[in-house]
């Protein structure tokens, strides 16, 4: 094994596993508090945020509509605050139909260092008419 191969795997294995904090999710730019509505007009397109903070390694984001998984963006950078861990964003588009009216949004955050290995946190999808 070449000397950069050990440094590497030495670095690897000293990493420290952290639990990342709750998830959030955002809306509008504000944060929406569990089981709290996101408010949407009917066949609009809306932009909602999931954020996983403070993680080693980041956490994997899913999201769900009712049990329905969704497609998403994540993106993984480190903390400002604090280079050792990541903060993990998923950034999801839905279009909006009114027979999503009271249906369930989820962000799952999963992570090795979670006892039950995910979290999760629901609000409710809030469709308003045209």
């Amino acid at each position: 094994m070449g000397i950069i191969q050990d440094v590497t795997r030495r670095w690897e294995g000293n990493q420290q596993q952290v639990a990342p904090q709750r998830p959030k999710i955002e809306h509008k730019s504000s944060q929406v508090l569990p089981m709290n509505n996101v408010t949407v007009r009917s066949g609009e397109k809306t932009t909602v945020k999931c954020i996983s903070r403070y993680g080693n390694p980041p956490a994997k984001l899913k999201w769900f509509l009712g049990e329905t998984e969704l497609p998403s963006n994540q993106s993984n950078s480190p903390e400002v605050d604090n280079r050792r861990t990541w903060v993990a964003v998923s950034v999801l588009e839905i279009h909006v139909d009114k027979v999503q009216h009271r249906k369930l949004l989820k962000c799952a955050t999963i992570h090795e260092s979670y006892p039950t290995k995910v979290l999760a946190i629901e609000v409710r999808l809030d469709v308003t008419c045209k």
